[in-house]
């Protein structure tokens, strides 16, 4: 009997999304979404818009260098094709008081089965590189919008130099009291 091949638990390297990603970047971000925050009144993650998630996907994946005015967007891969571990994409965007724009973390998401390796902090590396190299885009915003193992995604974003906790974010919704782990598991 053939041998299951062992998972990687040390990756060495984030490489740029591109076209050739999209496919595994949708499948990868529909798991994701099952463990995305804002749940509905019956306590499910609010509906999933293909076409709006493969938007984003293409802002991001099938930049023009040489327009201006095209996306700016980044998504960075862990993994071969085919075997993406996680991603995190960097929008810029307008904050709705300001005519600055800023970078902000649009996904993260490192695949279950790759929580215990070097996925995490490789793609946060990945965004601070290019907050690093957009100074102009200062500063980089990022989140965790999650119901599984919030306050251990927290601490990884406290232990990340030069991030500092700006607030908090809280749904009300009588029939949902919270995450499965609100212990921070």
């Amino acid at each position: 009997m053939k041998q299951p091949t062992p998972l990687p638990t040390d990756f060495s390297f984030v490489r740029l999304a591109g076209a050739e990603d999209e496919g595994d970047l949708l499948s990868l971000l529909k798991e994701a979404h099952k463990e995305a925050g804002p749940r509905t009144r019956t306590n499910e993650p609010l509906p999933f818009s293909e076409p709006k998630v493969v938007t984003a996907i293409r802002e991001a994946t099938r930049r023009n260098p040489s327009d201006p005015e095209g996306s700016l967007a980044w998504a960075g891969i862990i993994g071969p094709p085919g075997g993406i571990a996680g991603s995190l994409c960097v929008t810029v965007s307008a904050p709705w008081f300001s005519e600055s724009s800023c970078l902000h973390e649009k996904w993260f998401f490192v695949h279950r089965e790759f929580r215990r390796s070097n996925a995490s902090r490789l793609l946060l590396s990945f965004a601070k590189a290019i907050s690093d190299t957009l100074i102009q885009y200062d500063p980089l915003l990022l989140g965790v919008n999650s119901t599984e193992r919030t306050e251990a995604k927290m601490r990884l974003y406290e232990k990340l130099p030069g991030c500092t906790l700006i607030g908090g974010m809280y749904q009300y919704n009588p029939q949902y009291t919270g995450a499965s782990d609100s212990a921070g598991g």
